[in-house]
């Protein structure tokens, strides 16, 4: 299995012999806005402050996600990324036997094989758009009874969504045979305001584990800043008392305190992303040979053929455009992509080199 992620833009370069400028990187999914304004200038002024150490505590970064996230400060770990925070929770936890809806984001697997956890897949099918069915799933959990459940919404890399009513059915069920659920929700915050997250459940269902990416949304990957919500009082005091000190540098910080602010970036973030995936939806579906995979993500996904699939990829690598081939995602194959939501000149640019391609 190999453990490949997008957005690996630095191979890129190194492999094409183009610069960064000539590139349009379609396989990491980040905001097509960039870099909130009020956040950048709060991190530009808090540079005297790398003198110090941050706060170990994050008091002010956890009243702020609070607030954001709707959920108690109290409830809030943060991470050096959702992965550290993931990996981090996985290893707490312990789990022996774990069950993944696939296809699913890599990093699920590879956190549990590190553990040496048994993994049960469940398939999400094609022949129901790779949308969950509640009912199999619900039976299919009671029978295995897993220690672990992972799941995500909006799901990477199918874009499909979960209901709070089907988790909070998972939550009733696994709480039988004190098993725990993971929700990674790091794409969630593209969803229209009011959109409601699984979070919401946290205080009444101690063995959920929310997690959240701040840097998809908010478009400094290269901070990194995650944060996983949960009731858990033991992994809270696990990672108080034994986590590592200082997770997140003082810079990634200070930008998320502006960029929390900054609710006219939010606004137009949501309302820029689904403007333009409807429209590549709509242009993308003129094109022959191609399926493409309803989403509410900031990401599609899209199937060619076979025999197109080599030539569709390299022929837009040779444009500097990189996509998300999906082939090393479980329950996916050869001729499954993934492409993410841009700037609407962007966004011309792929569909003119795709339909090139596809013609």
């Amino acid at each position: 299995m190999t453990y490949e992620h997008g957005g690996n833009i630095h191979r890129f370069i190194r492999e094409s012999g183009k610069a960064s400028q000539e590139i349009l990187d379609y396989s990491a999914n980040i905001n097509p806005l960039g870099l909130s304004d009020l956040g950048k200038k709060k991190m530009l002024e808090s540079l005297q402050g790398l003198t110090h150490y941050p706060d170990p505590h994050y008091v002010m970064l956890k009243e702020k996600l609070s607030g954001y996230y709707g959920v108690e400060n109290n409830q809030i770990s943060v991470f050096n990324g959702a992965a550290e925070g993931l990996h981090e929770l996985i290893r707490y936890l312990n789990p022996k036997r774990a069950m993944v809806p696939i296809p699913a984001f890599v990093e699920y697997e590879k956190a549990l094989n590190a553990i040496q956890c048994e993994i049960e897949w469940f398939d999400l099918r094609a022949t129901e758009q790779f949308q969950i069915n509640e009912t199999r799933f619900l039976v299919t959990i009671e029978l295995e009874r897993p220690d672990l459940i992972v799941l995500c919404t909006p799901n990477n890399p199918t874009g499909k969504l979960l209901s709070i009513d089907f988790i909070e059915k998972v939550a009733e069920l696994t709480r039988r045979w004190h098993g725990n659920i993971l929700i990674d929700e790091a794409f969630f915050d593209f969803l229209p305001e009011g959109s409601k997250s699984m979070a919401l459940l946290t205080p009444f269902y101690s063995h959920l584990f929310v997690m959240k990416s701040f840097t998809k949304f908010f478009g400094v990957p290269g901070l990194r800043l995650g944060a996983i919500l949960s009731s858990h009082q033991g992994f809270r005091e696990y990672i108080d008392t034994y986590g590592v000190p200082w997770r997140i540098n003082s810079m990634a910080e200070q930008y998320a305190l502006g960029a929390l602010e900054d609710k006219a970036y939010q606004k137009n973030t949501r309302q820029i992303v689904q403007e333009e995936r409807d429209w590549m939806t709509g242009r993308l579906n003129q094109l022959e040979n191609l399926t493409i995979f309803e989403s509410f993500a900031d990401y599609m996904l899209i199937k060619s053929s076979e025999e197109l699939a080599d030539r569709l990829e390299n022929s837009l690598r040779k444009e500097g455009i990189m996509i998300r081939n999906c082939s090393n995602y479980r329950g996916l194959g050869k001729g499954y992509f993934r492409i993410a939501v841009k700037s609407h000149d962007s966004n011309e640019k792929l569909l003119e080199a795709m339909s090139k391609v596809l013609k």
